[in-house]
């Protein structure tokens, strides 16, 4: 993906075996993984001689959704176990900012800072 660009140009697996310095065996494993905990959609057109993919990358879900998700939150249970889990969980659920007594928030809007026109 080229620099603050959403799209880049088309390029082989090859480019991308030497830009990741992994063998196409290793990316498959690893895009299986994106796929399954959501960070990567894949999109395949076959025509008689070649197959062209688009990789769309996803964003990683908030702390939250994470753990209100079954599948992931049971996975990273299984895999740490309950003591490990759980202060990750803790770590991980900080309540919001509280404003000490006495502040009151002036965060300015969008529509306050900038101006379309």
């Amino acid at each position: 993906l080229e620099e603050k660009r959403l799209w880049s140009s088309s390029n082989s697996h090859h480019s991308l075996m030497n830009f990741m310095g992994m063998g196409l065996k290793d990316i498959y494993e690893a895009r299986l993984k994106l796929e399954g905990i959501g960070l990567l959609k894949v999109y395949v057109n076959k025509d008689e001689e070649t197959r062209s993919f688009i990789y769309e990358l996803l964003p990683p879900l908030t702390p939250e959704q994470f753990f209100l998700d079954g599948m992931l939150n049971i996975y990273l249970y299984k895999k740490l176990g309950k003591n490990q889990f759980m202060g990750l969980k803790r770590f991980f659920s900080d309540q919001k900012v509280q404003p000490a007594r006495g502040y009151k928030e002036v965060t300015k809007a969008f529509q306050d800072v900038f101006q379309s026109g």
